[in-house]
């Protein structure tokens, strides 16, 4: 084996170590991403409920049980 073959070898084993950095890096950014999607659908239905009830409340159509302790 060469000189340039093990330059050439030694080259794409490099890039292939770099891409793997890279690849890691975006499946934890992913990650981070479809957790945080979770949590916006879970207040972006927690507010389509709250504003069904206003609306309801506000044409009558919804009575408002206050309970006292």
């Amino acid at each position: 084996m060469g000189k340039a073959s093990r330059t050439q070898r030694n080259a794409k084993h490099d890039a292939l170590v770099r891409e793997r950095d890279v690849n890691r890096a975006l499946r934890q950014e992913l990650v981070e991403a479809r957790t945080d999607l979770a949590k916006l659908a879970s207040v972006n239905q927690m507010l389509l409920h709250e504003v069904a009830l206003l609306r309801g409340a506000a044409t009558g159509k919804v009575v408002s049980i206050i309970r006292t302790k």
